[in-house]
């Protein structure tokens, strides 16, 4: 035979030979992905390797990633950085001057950020929550802790009987002066006209008829008028009144917050809570704000603030970042992830960044294929 074509045949057939090889051994890294069976035992090499390895696999990337790639000292040194910091300061800053540009209300900025539907049910369950919560907790302090039992007067500060005296004083000259300046006003004088008419007309028989033709009603709502100031003025009244209000005064310090409730008949702590706290009322009024409106008044006070509020949050997420990565147990996190990683996508992600090496690999192969061929024929060549 041809010396040349011996040559070319030996080295095209080593060659061909070796891409060949080192192209399956990469093929066979991913295929098959399942066991192959011939006459009921498995067919060697099958299934491939990263698939027979998986779950092995699984566990070496979740230990390699927790253990040297992301750990809680790496973290830990990143949350310390000063470029770091000052990033995340840019970033917050940045998108709170996007948000003070956008002439929108707080609502119209949840519902972009979610979608409307989806909006409107989180609204109502945020309304309930918080309806719920405050009534849950007024609940655990009222008969938990017992709340319901305390009495008013142990709530006041600093309450003495003096103070007592001087708060019912003090009331007694309010309420008097209120009401001579009540009954000098047009309504006033109304009200004392038809109290005078009503006595009239409850006196009737000869007195009522006599009362009518010679008394002058001006005249006698006029005395009745100048004797109401003075019962007011007197003494003996005011005396009596405050004595009064002491007296109520000293019943409603002994009264427990229960009594209290009950005398505004409504024993029921959570319905009392409902009625004061207007949760949807107030976060209606709160979502109708605007955000460019409440961000420009307060724009100056929030970036000399946000420093801090980094400083804070990442100081406290280092000091808590071991207790983190106990909690998400990264390590089980990422074997789970890859368990559940398709094998298909993992081969294309492979052969995505690595295909250019495989492609080298298998070219080696021809080329140290061909140099063995080449060898092979120059040694028979010179043995024979």
């Amino acid at each position: 035979m041809n010396i040349y074509i011996l040559i070319t045949v030996s080295v095209f057939v080593a060659a061909f030979i070796g891409g060949l090889t080192n192209h399956l051994a990469i093929k066979m890294l991913f295929h098959p992905r399942v066991a192959w069976y011939l006459f009921g035992r498995r067919v060697p090499f099958t299934p491939g390797l990263i698939p027979k390895r998986r779950e092995e696999i699984a566990g070496s990337l979740g230990r390699v990633v927790s253990e040297y790639l992301v750990t809680s000292d790496g973290i830990s040194q990143l949350l310390r950085r000063d470029e770091f910091r000052e990033s995340i300061r840019a970033k917050l800053s940045l998108s709170v001057h996007r948000l003070a540009a956008r002439e929108e209300s707080i609502e119209d900025l949840c519902k972009r950020l979610w979608s409307e539907e989806r909006w409107a049910v989180m609204k109502i369950n945020l309304i309930k929550l918080l309806n719920e919560t405050s009534i849950r907790g007024v609940e655990w302090l009222w008969f938990d802790k017992g709340w319901s039992q305390i009495r008013l007067g142990s709530l006041l500060p600093d309450w003495t009987e003096q103070r007592r005296d001087v708060f019912a004083l003090r009331g007694v000259q309010y309420m008097v002066d209120a009401i001579r300046q009540q009954l000098s006003t047009e309504s006033g004088d109304r009200l004392i006209r038809n109290m005078t008419k009503q006595l009239i007309d409850q006196a009737g028989g000869f007195l009522g008829a006599l009362a009518v033709m010679f008394l002058d009603e001006e005249k006698i709502a006029a005395k009745v008028r100048h004797s109401l100031i003075e019962a007011l003025d007197s003494e003996t009244i005011r005396s009596s009144l405050t004595e009064f209000v002491v007296k109520q005064m000293k019943h409603a310090e002994d009264m427990s917050l229960q009594e209290i409730t009950s005398v505004l008949n409504d024993s029921d702590a959570g319905n009392w809570v409902s009625g004061l706290l207007k949760w949807e009322k107030w976060t209606e009024q709160l979502l109708c704000i605007r955000t460019d409106e409440l961000l420009s008044k307060h724009m100056e006070w929030i970036e000399a603030r946000l420093p801090i509020v980094v400083r804070t949050v990442l100081n406290m997420l280092e000091h808590n970042v071991e207790r983190i990565f106990r909690a998400i147990q990264l390590d089980q996190l990422v074997e789970a992830q890859v368990r559940l990683f398709p094998i298909e996508r993992l081969e294309k992600i492979i052969l995505s960044v690595s295909g250019r090496e495989f492609r080298a690999i298998t070219w080696l192969g021809v080329l140290l294929g061909g140099m063995i061929g080449l060898v092979q024929v120059m040694l028979l060549r010179w043995l024979g």
